[in-house]
């Protein structure tokens, strides 16, 4: 392990060691749900305090919070599904679906997790619709959000439409 090294490092370090190593699916959505459920962790011991509690109770970092816990327990769930995937459908899964499929569950509940958690710290109400605009937090995740609406209409795709899948007998 790096010593002295900042925490991203480890992290990444940790990460290519794994990979080297060969994790199928299965054991890698199981220990990524259990470091998002430790990340999580963080954050309970914040709302947990009497201090902060005060501060972020009925704010998003209580509902990221409670979003991140389920999403952890969804990626235990996941790697228990492509644990037994051949038992339930009869084939085997397609590796490199099954990796980008738990990388990206797992990016987007971290991503949750500090998005909802800088948006409690920074006052935004849970129940309160729609979000303050002038709240100072909120206006940078509308800017993404924004952004990212922009990007989906140029590609040609809105809200309601699905990709449709062009198979072999399309």
């Amino acid at each position: 392990m790096v010593d002295g090294g900042p925490d991203g490092l480890r992290v990444g370090v940790v990460l290519v060691l794994l990979v080297i190593v060969g994790l199928y699916p299965a054991s890698l959505a199981a220990m990524l749900g259990f470091g998002v459920y430790v990340t999580d962790g963080f954050l309970a011991m914040q709302l947990g305090t009497i201090g902060w509690a005060y501060r972020l109770h009925g704010t998003y970092a209580a509902t990221a919070h409670l979003m991140t816990i389920l999403l952890a327990v969804a990626l235990v769930w996941i790697g228990a599904l492509y644990h037994s995937f051949r038992l339930l459908f009869g084939k085997p899964e397609d590796t490199r679906l099954a990796y980008l499929h738990v990388l990206l569950t797992a990016v987007a509940a971290i991503g949750l997790l500090y998005t909802m958690a800088f948006m409690g710290a920074e006052g935004a109400p849970r129940r309160t619709y729609p979000l303050p605009v002038g709240a100072a937090g909120v206006l940078p995740l509308l800017r993404f959000m924004t952004l990212g609406r922009i990007i989906r209409i140029g590609r040609g795709t809105s809200a309601g439409q699905r990709p449709t899948a062009k198979g072999p007998g399309s």
